[in-house]
């Protein structure tokens, strides 16, 4: 729920679930994109807000460039990717 909530930019929510005890690192289905990532590529929502997002998943623990893979193991993400 959070991945979407930051997908679509909805703050309250990103809020909300953070304060609930949601994981703020937490991959998504595939293992790899977590809520940083889906922020990034927010549908229809402002830079503002997306930073404001971004800022609340820092603050509750995000790792900026810290992917997971398929198992849940860590993994720093590089430019070498392009992401």
């Amino acid at each position: 729920m959070l991945n979407m909530a930051a997908r679509y930019g909805n703050a309250p929510a990103v809020r909300a679930l953070l304060k609930a005890g949601a994981e703020a690192s937490h991959a998504d289905a595939t293992g790899w994109h977590m809520p940083l990532h889906h922020v990034t590529h927010c549908k229809g929502c402002s830079e503002e807000v997306a930073l404001r997002i971004a800022q609340m998943l820092v603050a509750a623990g995000a790792e900026p460039g810290l992917a997971r893979d398929k198992n849940g193991v860590a993994a720093a993400v590089t430019s070498s990717r392009g992401h």
